[in-house]
């Protein structure tokens, strides 16, 4: 699998198969040529070339054979199929742990990333957590999130234009 990550404030992803599967979001398929074929909702496989778009950019993750990372279903965008998911329930967010090898992708308008050292946490919005390390507890919650180290946790930087057009700050409120 070979693939491009193109454009400034939108971005897109596009993958070149040969004979081979991508696990792609169906709501995010912008386009793909006539020799890819799919099956079910999100598998894509045979040769040609498919094309993702996201809501702003688009970040990559090669991921070894024993790394893990938690994503926020939202924020998956591709991967290939020898990256293992697992879907981890929560009444507040749906997440997805990704196993490798293989390569992910996640977007969201713009990121921050920063990393929790050990039994170091914060408070998060938990609308705007995009992917962590396994290695990252938490506890969510409707509005707020803890999160503990030690690991990388990288958080979109996003608000809802409700949210956005609401007469306090968001922390004033919870």
């Amino acid at each position: 699998m070979q693939h491009e990550i193109s454009g400034e404030l939108f971005q897109w992803l596009r993958i070149t198969i040969s004979s081979e599967s991508v696990w792609g979001s169906r709501r995010h398929l912008l386009c793909k040529s006539e020799e890819v074929q799919s099956r079910g909702e999100n598998l894509f496989f045979g040769t040609g070339w498919i094309v993702f778009a996201g809501n702003g950019k688009i970040r990559e993750f090669y991921l070894h054979a024993a790394d893990s990372l938690v994503f926020r279903e939202a924020s998956l965008l591709a991967s290939d199929v020898t990256a293992n998911q697992t879907s981890l329930s929560s009444p507040y967010m749906s997440l997805v742990k990704v196993s490798g090898p293989g390569v992910v992708f996640a977007h969201g308008k713009d990121f921050a990333e920063f990393y929790l050292e050990e039994s170091e946490f914060v408070e998060a919005r938990t609308d705007c957590i995009a992917a962590m390390d396994d290695s990252v507890t938490f506890e969510l919650g409707a509005k707020t999130s803890v999160l503990s180290g030690p690991g990388a946790v990288l958080m979109e930087c996003a608000f809802s234009e409700k949210e956005e057009s609401a007469p306090y700050a968001f922390f004033d409120q919870v």
